[in-house]
């Protein structure tokens, strides 16, 4: 009976390991270019579903505003697109005569937030190997005829993408197009270390 309960206190004691093992199995240390890319990949095609774009017509791409990050939104907007059937013209093809000239729609978008946030666990008893990163981006969309300024379509697109990164391995991930990072210490693990004390202290009671 005594190595039972000697057993049932050493798993407590190491369930913290536990964990961070299967969270370690489960991360993917995609840089910040690649989260991005990935992102708006899977986003995407989903957010479009709705869209009233007629088949095997021409959509022009244009960005509303500056944004260092346009130019990734404008890759994926062109390889959604040409994948359901349509042909695109972006701003840097318009004077070429190899591309048709009157697409018959305007696609408008416009980055309103772009931004990644790393949150460093502090207070645990435990070394952090890993630190949580959040990415968000919200982005509006426009469909309009060039030959009127009616709009025949627009929608907000969200996307909140949350995964674990190699803590102190941070700063190689990053990429310089997104400059909106926040730092957060994360102060809740004090509650961590009082939880896991008291089930462990409980435990050691009970049993002995």
């Amino acid at each position: 009976m005594g190595k039972i309960k000697l057993f049932l206190l050493l798993s407590f004691l190491f369930l913290p390991f536990q964990v961070r093992a299967l969270e370690r199995t489960a991360t993917a240390c995609l840089n910040e270019l690649e989260l991005v890319r990935g992102a708006m990949a899977d986003s995407l095609p989903v957010f479009f579903a709705d869209i009233p774009l007629v088949s095997q017509t021409g959509v022009r791409l244009k960005a509303l505003t500056e944004n260092k990050a346009n130019w990734l939104m404008e890759n994926s907007l062109t390889k959604m697109l040409l994948e359901q059937g349509y042909y695109t013209v972006r701003p840097s093809e318009e004077t070429n005569s190899a591309v048709p000239s009157s697409p018959k729609y305007t696609l408008s978008y416009r980055i309103a937030d772009l931004k990644f946030e790393y949150r460093h666990p502090r207070g645990s008893i435990f070394k952090k190997k890993f630190i949580r990163r959040r990415m968000r981006l919200d982005c509006f969309f426009s469909l309009s005829e060039p030959q009127s300024s009616v709009i025949i379509w627009s929608k907000w697109m969200h996307i909140q993408w949350e995964d674990l990164v190699p803590a102190g391995g941070e700063e190689a991930l990053k990429n310089d197009i997104f400059s909106q990072r926040t730092v957060l210490q994360d102060k809740s693990r004090w509650l961590e270390i009082l939880v896991v004390v008291g089930v462990i202290s409980s435990m050691a009671y009970t049993l002995f």
